[in-house]
């Protein structure tokens, strides 16, 4: 409170309360329980799948685009000799869950005995990039998540199969959501994070 010439002037805060947008709107797109090794064991035989994951995506693209193989030899406890563009794992003596495991680990880029990188030069040197793999709904599925969040990560036929069995379920990535701002980047009209004031 301000007194001047007998005058009393109130200066009331008015508080301004900014929400800046921080990303998190941003959804990465999944396929869910993508993979499952259920039977594997059973069958016998080899299995293989191809994934596909677009450089825009963060995808491998050395020796130029494409899919990826991973192949499951059931005749092969340490990997297949390296091959171009071909992940190889090895799966004689194992389970279907711990087949998963090592799909997984493949993926991931996460080194293991049994699974034998791509030849150099090709794709697949360095597991799939672009995505990564976590245990799904069970312990024989997987969940394939796109690194990068957004309506780009919403992509069809990116997996599989490759003759039998059959171990992909869904081939596509689905559920990235957009950034929620539109015109000369102010965020849209309702959006959680909106400028309050």
């Amino acid at each position: 409170v301000y007194k001047d010439m007998e005058m009393k002037m109130d200066y009331t805060e008015k508080e301004v309360i900014f929400d800046l947008w921080n990303g998190s709107d941003r959804v990465q797109a999944t396929a869910v329980d993508a993979i499952d090794t259920t039977g594997v064991v059973a069958d016998g035989g080899d299995c293989t799948i191809t994934i596909t994951i677009p450089a825009a995506n963060g995808g491998d693209t050395t020796g130029g685009a494409g899919a990826i193989t991973i192949l499951l030899d059931a005749s092969e406890t340490t990997g297949t000799p390296p091959a171009a563009n071909q992940i190889g794992i090895g799966i004689n003596g194992e389970s279907d869950s711990s087949i998963a495991t090592l799909i997984k680990r493949a993926i991931n880029n996460t080194s293991n005995s049994r699974i034998i990188p791509a030849s150099a030069g090709s794709r697949g040197t360095a597991g799939v990039s672009g995505i990564t793999a976590a245990e799904g709904a069970s312990n024989t599925q997987l969940t394939l998540t796109m690194d990068a969040a957004g309506v780009d990560g919403n992509i069809a036929g990116a997996l599989a199969n490759v003759g039998s069995p059959t171990i992909v379920d869904v081939t596509a990535f689905t559920g990235g959501a957009a950034d929620p701002i539109g015109t000369n980047n102010l965020l849209l009209s309702g959006s959680k994070n909106n400028v309050r004031w």
